[in-house]
Parts: C-alpha cells; sequence; structure tokens
C-alpha cells in the first residue's frame, strides 16, 4: 500500500498501538497487537500455564502455491457484505458509511463484512480472511487483536475461528483423513499436518487417547516445504495407500513410504491454509471455532472440545 492510496486513512503500526490502548482504556477496551500465535491473551506481569509449540513452515512453503483471488465489484467491496444479523438500524446505516469511506480512501482494499463491537465507536471489519477495526470516523484503521480486559478473552482470535471454520467446512470430509473413535461422535478437532513436523508427530502419537475422549481428527495435508517437493510427495503416497491412516501412522513413526500417485486433495488443503494464514504445523480448530496454533496434550484437547458446543454438526 502506498502513501498514496492510503489519502486520510491511516494504518496504525505497532509502536502507535500504546496511544490507542490509552485511549480505549477509558472508553473499556483495550488493544494489544501480538505477533504470536499464542491466542491466551496476557497482560503485562501475568503469568499463562498455557503451552504452545508448533513448527513453522519452511521458508518456500508456498512458493508454488498462488493465492486465491477474492470476487469483488468495481469498488473493492464483496458482493457479500454484511452487517450483524443482530444490528439496529443506526449500526447498519452507520457500518455501510464507514465502508463507502473506506473504499474511497482504500480502493485496493476487500472488505466483506463489518460489525459493531462492545466498544463505543469502533466497529470490526473483514478483509481477506484477516480482521481489523475501524473508528466510526473511518479515519483509522488498527491492526491488532482486541481484548476484553474483564477476563481477557481475544475477541479477534474469537471472531477468527468462526470465519476460519467457514473456509473449512468447505471441504467436504471425504477430501480429508479423518481417524475416528470406536464409538460414533460429532465432536472433533481438524488439524493442518505434515509428516515432517516434529510436533505434528508428538500429537500422533497420542492419537489413541483422543479418540478415546470421543473427538474425531480431521487431518488437512500440508507439506511444510512446499508443493512439488519431497514432503509434498510423501503426504501424497499416505493419502494413496491402501490403509492411509496406518500409513501416516508409519510414516510419522519414521517408517518407510511407499511412494504413491493419485488424485488427491493437497493442493486444495495448502490453499485453504494460505486463506486461514497459517504460520506453523500443527495448526488445530476445534468445532467450537477455536483456533489453536501448536501442540496441545490429548487430555487438554478433549478439555477444549467437550467443554463448549459445537458450531454444527460437520459436513
Amino acid at each position: 500500500m502506498n502513501d498514496s492510496s492510503m489519502s486520510t486513512t491511516k494504518i496504525i503500526r505497532p509502536y502507535t498501538l500504546v496511544i490507542a490502548a490509552v485511549v480505549f482504556l477509558a472508553i473499556g477496551g483495550f488493544f494489544k497487537y501480538s505477533k504470536s500465535d499464542n491466542p491466551v491473551a496476557t497482560l503485562p506481569g501475568e503469568q499463562t500455564a498455557v503451552v504452545i509449540q508448533s513448527e513453522p513452515p519452511a521458508v518456500n512453503a508456498t512458493a508454488d502455491a498462488q493465492p486465491t483471488a477474492s470476487t469483488t465489484n468495481e469498488a473493492g467491496v464483496a458482493p457479500e457484505l454484511v452487517v450483524a444479523a443482530n444490528a439496529s438500524p443506526d449500526a447498519d446505516a452507520k457500518g455501510a458509511e464507514i465502508i463507502e469511506k473506506l473504499r474511497a480512501q482504500l480502493p485496493q482494499f476487500t472488505f466483506s463484512s463489518i460489525v459493531e463491537t462492545s466498544v463505543d465507536g469502533l466497529f470490526q471489519i473483514q478483509n481477506e480472511g484477516r480482521i481489523l477495526y475501524v473508528n466510526e470516523s473511518a479515519d483509522y484503521i488498527i491492526d491488532g487483536s482486541l481484548i476484553r480486559v474483564e477476563d481477557r478473552a481475544n475477541l479477534t482470535e474469537s471472531a477468527l475461528g468462526l470465519i476460519h471454520m467457514g473456509l473449512i467446512d468447505v471441504i467436504n470430509e471425504k477430501d480429508m483423513l479423518i481417524f475416528e473413535p470406536d464409538e460414533p461422535s460429532d465432536r472433533s478437532i481438524t488439524v493442518f499436518t505434515d509428516i515432517s513436523c516434529g510436533y505434528c508427530r508428538l500429537l500422533h502419537e497420542e492419537m489413541d487417547q483422543i479418540l478415546e475422549s470421543g473427538v474425531r481428527v480431521r487431518y488437512l495435508l500440508y507439506p511444510r516445504a512446499g508443493l512439488g517437493t519431497q514432503a509434498h510427495r510423501d503426504l501424497e503416497s499416505v493419502w494413496c495407500a491402501d490403509d492411509p491412516h496406518q500409513a501416516m501412522t508409519n510414516a510419522k513413526a519414521g517408517g518407510v513410504i511407499e511412494q504413491l500417485t493419485c488424485d488427491n486433495p493437497i493442493e486444495k488443503h495448502v490453499e485453504l491454509a494460505q486463506q486461514v494464514g497459517l504460520r506453523g504445523t500443527p495448526l488445530i480448530y476445534t468445532d467450537s471455532g477455536e483456533q489453536l496454533p501448536g501442540y496441545r496434550e490429548a487430555k487438554v484437547l478433549a478439555e477444549l472440545v467437550l467443554s463448549k458446543e459445537p458450531l454444527k454438526a460437520t459436513n
């Protein structure tokens, strides 16, 4: 984005968010910009027992993949632009006014939704799989996390989880590698995984414990080294095996992988990983829409899933 395209709208960078925090503390909001994958908000001086471990994609992990173009109109606004379902007429009109101002100054941006937040004068906008915030006069865009001080809830991560689950639901379960509990279950986690990822292997070692808790595991295959690499070919071989579940278990245990080829959904999974902004594996989503970057113990995963209601039945 060049300076001329920004006009009077500014993108607030991390070093200016301190100013934003002071302002919004006065009205009950708090902003914290973070590049961490940790979905648990931690205020200065606090400790958290949550351990998150993940392995980042290789440098060329997406070198061969092309981003998916968004469908927009000439003004740069997605046709499916929506406002909150329970928004008041005033909020609805204000949201439309904000979008008009933004698209006049940032024609290259795509805004697919706008909702009013619980902070007075602050609106949440969705921009191609990410969430930004804008003030009522559309003079400032805030790129960061919205934290509710009362319970340390990261409202941005929660909203992103819902958005990403909508993207995941586009993938049919026949295009996933699914490990099922002995007893039928409608509870699940969805995991972007790779054979060479150490924490992915550790998670897979606890597969029996996860399944015994009544939670299904839906694997999406993500070769961290990139499409066309040996990692990609190994995942394809697992998918094409006569028993892909056993092939995945053998591969993650360091066994020999018989090289096979067939039609497979791996490129589709990589495209989805780009859409949700994957930064490391494993990347886990619970069926309640919670995003969990990194490894979690089987017991912790089961508790996180079973303590909340699912968004809807899996496809």
